[in-house]
C-alpha cells in the first residue's frame, strides 16, 4: 500500500493468463506462509507452498519475464505425488510486484527415481540436479522464520 492506504500492486503468484491468451485457474491451493522485506534490495521475499501438482502452480524458476536468464535451484513442482505440500521461495519488487526470483523447495521422496544428472556445482558433490529429472518429492515446509 502507498502512504494513503491505496493498494500499489498484488499478485496471485501464478499465471492467470497463459502465453497463448487462455484464462486459467489454479486447481491446487496455494498458501503464503511468510513475508519479509529485503531492505537491501527493496524486494518482498515470499515463502509460500502449493498443495498438489496439477494444472497451474506457483511461478517456475526458469520462466521469469523480468529475468530471462534466471534459474531456480528447483524450477518447478516435480514428480507424481499429488497430495503433498511443496514449498516455494520468491522475490518480488517491492515497488511494483515484478517477480525477480523463484525456486521450489522440497525433499526427495524415499526410493524415488527420475533424479536426472549430477548437479554441475562442485559444492554439491554430484547431488542430483532437480531440473534435469522428474523426481518424486515429499511434503516440505519452509516454516515461518524467513
Amino acid at each position: 500500500m502507498d502512504s494513503t492506504g491505496q493498494m500499489k500492486w498484488w499478485s496471485r503468484l501464478y499465471h492467470e493468463i497463459t502465453p497463448s491468451g487462455d484464462t486459467v485457474g489454479s486447481i491446487p491451493d496455494q498458501y503464503v506462509d511468510a513475508l519479509a522485506i529485503d531492505y537491501s534490495s527493496d524486494n518482498l521475499v515470499v515463502a509460500a507452498r502449493a498443495h498438489g501438482n496439477n494444472v497451474e502452480n506457483l511461478w517456475e524458476g526458469d520462466e521469469i519475464q523480468a529475468s530471462p536468464s534466471a534459474k531456480g535451484f528447483q524450477n518447478r513442482f516435480t514428480g507424481s505425488n499429488g497430495n503433498i505440500h511443496e514449498s516455494w521461495l520468491g522475490k518480488l519488487d517491492l515497488t511494483n510486484g515484478t517477480l525477480k526470483a523463484s525456486t521450489y523447495v522440497a525433499e526427495l521422496a524415499e526410493g524415488t527415481g527420475g533424479l536426472g544428472t549430477p548437479h554441475p556445482d562442485p559444492n554439491l558433490d554430484n547431488w542430483p540436479d532437480p531440473n534435469t529429472g522428474w523426481p518424486d518429492v515429499n511434503t516440505t515446509y519452509i516454516g515461518k522464520i524467513v
